[in-house]
Formats: C-alpha cells, structure tokens, sequence
C-alpha cells in the first residue's frame, strides 16, 4: 500500500503542479493580453484621432477650395472689368488718334491750299522779287490791293 500512497500522492502532487503551472501560465498570458489589448486600444485611440483630424482637415481644405474658388471669381470679375476698361481706352485712343489724323490732314490741306491760294491769286507771287524793305512789302500789297499809299 505504501507504494500506492505514493504513487497517489506523487500523481496528485503531479496534478497540482500543472495545475499551478496551469495558472501561471494563465496569468502570463492574461497579463500579456492586457498588454496586447491595451496596446490595441491605444491604437484604436490613435486612428480616431488621426480620422478626427482627417476630417477636421478635409473641412479645412473644403473651405480652402471654398475661398479660393471666390478669389478667382472676384479675380475673373476684376480681370474682366480691367479688360473692358482697357479695351474701352483702346477705342478711345484709337478714335482720338483718327481724329487727330483727320485733323492734321485737313490742317495740312488747308495749309497747302492756302499758300496754293496765296501763290496764284495773292498778295506774293513767285516771280516778284524779294523786297529790300518791309516798306516797299507794304506799297507792293498796297498797290495789288488797289488801296493808294500816302
């Protein structure tokens, strides 16, 4: 019987160790999952914050777009409104320019016609000749002007 005794107590003691290994084994790989589910919520954590600021982000980029797309309205609107005032200037300066044209043209013709006018029927013709004195100028219009000189 000793030896059953023994075999009995040595197969329950046998039990009991692996049943104490059984929980220290447990309690590792308890504590190990805490860390690992720990570590899996931190990151859990981490990504919403990053999905937070993701989307804080995302708005920030709409409203970005939002302003910039009305800065190149009112820049478009300016650019146009510029355009349309040089285009205007344009017009004017090319009318300005033709009336000045026309104006100096016409300036030239009766400039020419009146020294044509002057040269044919006036007071100096080409052939007289030059006069010594602004007295003898004046008897010679005097005389073409059929007034009497004094």
């Amino acid at each position: 019987m000793e030896t059953s005794n023994i075999i009995a107590i040595s197969s329950l003691s046998l039990s009991i160790f692996i049943t104490l290994i059984g929980m220290i084994k447990y309690f590792f790989d308890r504590k190990r999952n805490n860390k690992i589910f720990q570590k899996q919520d931190e990151i859990e954590e981490k990504y919403l914050k990053l999905k937070e600021k993701q989307v804080k982000i995302s708005k920030s980029n709409k409203q970005i777009f939002k302003k910039m797309s009305e800065i190149m309205k009112e820049n478009s609107i300016t650019k146009l409104k510029f355009e349309n005032e040089l285009l205007e200037h344009i017009k004017m300066i090319t009318i300005n320019s033709k009336k000045t044209n026309n104006f100096d043209r016409q300036g030239k013709d009766k400039a020419a016609k009146r020294n044509n006018d002057l040269l044919t029927n006036g007071f100096i013709k080409q052939t007289d000749k030059e006069f010594d004195t602004t007295a003898s100028i004046v008897k010679q219009m005097l005389k073409r002007t059929r007034i009497k000189p004094k």
